[in-house]
């Protein structure tokens, strides 16, 4: 075996070791999965740096940080009609012009500086919205979800959606949401719903959750949200 299929087997074990259901691909065959796919996340545990050091053309601090903004670039240009939820080191990384139509944007306050040089204010996020006419979402105590054209203020949650993971978590929930709904209704459905198991998990343990503990509980608020309105 050459190095690297040396390295891409123990980077498979390592995978499989700690999560409980995973599908693993190869890179290979992405293209394939992704024309297949109803809506695809990009982003979430995609480095953008491997070590702190210097940093490069376009803040991209290293090999690690290249890679990602390269493959990041490929597949958002490759397919562009897809429905796209864009997150953490894609978001860190990418060129602003390279945001599909239609695609969700679910950058914290550092991911929208460096993608937009602006802060995370709701008239930045409209702004942004409307000139790549994608949907991006605000995190917060108050979040929101906005096109540019109409905004959604969501209120509610707590602080332990401050944790580490708890915004990959909403970025999944919404591109679920994005592969049977329109953009705007799936950020500003992901967001209440994350929010809504935030407090939910509130009542029972108080602050001692994380972001395992969010994911494994969204599923429930959300049958529970559904019965209350029938």
């Amino acid at each position: 075996a050459t190095p690297e299929e040396d390295r891409t087997t123990a980077n498979k074990a390592r995978l499989f070791s700690k999560l409980k259901s995973v599908i693993w691909i190869p890179r290979s065959e992405l293209d394939k999965f992704i024309l297949k796919s109803d809506a695809v996340l990009i982003g979430p545990g995609m480095m953008r740096y491997a070590r702190e050091g210097q940093a490069g053309e376009g803040g991209v601090y290293d090999d690690a940080g290249t890679e990602t903004k390269m493959l990041t670039h490929y597949l958002l240009g490759k397919h562009p009609d897809k429905r796209w939820v864009i997150d953490g080191g894609s978001l860190q990384v990418m060129d602003a012009d390279r945001i599909p139509k239609g695609a969700i944007l679910t950058p914290n306050k550092r991911e929208m500086q460096l993608l937009s040089g602006e802060g995370s204010e709701v008239r930045y996020l409209e702004e942004m919205a409307k000139k790549y006419s994608c949907v991006i979402v605000g995190k917060g105590a108050v979040g929101y979800a906005t096109d540019g054209q109409t905004t959604y203020e969501i209120t509610g949650g707590n602080a332990g959606l401050t944790k580490g993971g708890t915004g990959d978590v909403l970025a999944g929930v919404i591109a679920g949401l994005a592969a049977k709904n329109e953009p705007l209704l799936a950020a500003a459905a992901g967001t209440y719903l994350v929010k809504k198991t935030a407090e939910s998990l509130f009542e029972r343990v108080g602050y001692a959750y994380n972001a395992d503990d969010l994911a494994e509980n969204v599923f429930e608020v959300y049958k529970n949200l559904i019965d209350s309105d029938k």
